[in-house]
């Protein structure tokens, strides 16, 4: 009866997720998905208590925008671009950055720090550049976790 009860706790876990794996995937339109000439990524785990919105993702010249939502409807705004081709992450980082910690994620590089006074996230993949930035009112705690979980919106 105990290891039914565990199995079914368990398929019921895994059901939820992959219903909040493919809500978030909606966050952009399968016309606006194409009009872009890099992969995009989503986050495809949230932290309780964060959210995103269907289709909400905004399209513009070379840039992806959306917002991540916390339980008060404080943004965590995030850009997505193409990688630029000649650009010194290291020397950004180093420069403008105060980094506080980084780590690897399934998709690429993660930075966490402090960008003119802001808490950012910047995740490095191979063709796209991912920016999360977290204002003062949402917990900091919350962008290693939504950074390791960007998932490409292609597989």
């Amino acid at each position: 009866m105990l290891i039914g009860l565990l199995v079914l706790a368990a398929g019921l876990t895994l059901l939820v997720t992959q219903h909040d794996v493919n809500k978030n995937k909606q966050l952009f339109s399968s016309a606006a998905a194409n009009s872009v000439q890099f992969p995009l990524y989503y986050p495809a785990t949230l932290s309780k208590g964060l959210s995103l919105q269907p289709n909400s993702a905004l399209f513009s010249t070379g840039v992806v925008t959306f917002n991540i939502y916390n339980k008060d409807a404080n943004p965590l705004p995030v850009t997505e671009q193409a990688k630029p081709a000649r650009f010194d992450f290291d020397s950004f980082y180093k420069n403008n950055f105060q980094v506080s910690q980084q780590f690897d994620t399934p998709v690429g590089r993660a930075s966490i720090g402090k960008l003119q006074g802001i808490n950012v996230c910047s995740l490095v993949t191979k063709n796209t550049w991912i920016i999360v930035t977290a204002p003062d009112s949402v917990a900091t705690s919350n962008l290693p976790i939504i950074c390791k979980g960007f998932q490409p919106l292609s597989d």
